[in-house]
């Protein structure tokens, strides 16, 4: 498993985006602002995402923690992921196709940061 993104979740992702944008004097790869979505390219492959509280509880609508990261890890193969790292875990989510392209699933780590687990399709 390789960790392409680091993603913090906001309750004002506009004010979270243009801090590190100012801050860090970066360009935005990518800003859905529609969905309360941004992206950073911090070195080659690394990226840096931010986005509003609403996409995480759409996607996982029980999850009543208060989630600050988000890790994104991205994997060859989902399903197979999937079975490996369940083994001894709970896990938040089976796999699932997005319509944008990519299949994920979600568990939370030791300390309730959230872990996206993708594959691009």
């Amino acid at each position: 498993m390789k960790i392409k993104h680091f993603s913090l979740v906001a309750k004002d992702y506009t004010k979270l985006r243009d801090f590190y944008k100012d801050l860090l004097h970066l360009e935005l790869d990518f800003d859905d602002k529609e969905n309360a979505y941004c992206q950073f390219n911090l070195d080659g492959d690394l990226k840096i995402d931010f986005e509003g509280t609403k996409a995480v509880t759409n996607e996982l609508p029980d999850l009543k923690k208060k989630i600050k990261l988000l890790v994104r890890i991205e994997v060859d193969n989902a399903d197979k992921a999937y079975k490996e790292i369940k083994i001894g875990r709970k896990l938040l989510s089976e796999p699932v196709t997005r319509p944008w392209g990519m299949r994920n699933f979600y568990l939370l780590d030791p300390e309730d940061n959230l872990i996206e687990v993708y594959q691009k399709l």
